[in-house]
């Protein structure tokens, strides 16, 4: 009965494979942060005026120079006005324009910012991505964007 029940938890947990799902960014290096006046970071947000500030400060972490561009995709909250108290310093902040034909939310956001980038390096990041300090940008660029691939911090409730 105790190892027929183990086996049913076993099938249902499986699938779900917990320690395969990264989402939370680790720093590659301790060191001082390198010169980031080559990256923009494109934040596409709408209505996350809850969660940019956490972003926006982690960004700022991240090394000098590093230029932000977010998209306030017609946030109905304070999205922009709580992302420009919270990183004032290579932050731009652009009012998204009504979507149009042809076009979905998200990428009409980053059609927006990208736009806006004279950067080489572009990494697109949502706008609830906390990342660890001083993020290595350097073997995983493929032409103009960043490449990294994430791992989420799990908390288990038992």
């Amino acid at each position: 009965m105790v190892a027929g029940s183990f086996l049913w938890i076993a099938l249902l947990l499986v699938p779900w494979r917990p320690w395969s799902t990264r989402e939370r960014l680790e720093p590659e290096d301790e060191g001082t942060g390198r010169n980031l006046s080559n990256v923009t970071v494109l934040v596409p947000a709408r209505n996350e005026a809850a969660v940019i500030e956490r972003t926006l400060s982690a960004l700022g972490n991240q090394g000098p120079g590093l230029q932000v561009i977010l998209v306030d995709d017609q946030s109905t909250d304070e999205t922009a006005s709580v992302a420009l108290s919270e990183l004032a310093t290579g932050l731009k902040v652009i009012k998204g324009k009504p979507l149009p034909s042809g076009w979905t939310g998200k990428l009409w956001a980053l059609e927006q910012g990208w736009r806006n980038t004279n950067t080489e390096l572009v990494l697109l990041l949502d706008a609830d991505i906390e990342l660890e300090p001083r993020i290595d940008h350097g073997p995983l660029t493929h032409g103009n964007f960043l490449g990294k691939t994430a791992r989420a911090r799990l908390r288990l409730f038992f």
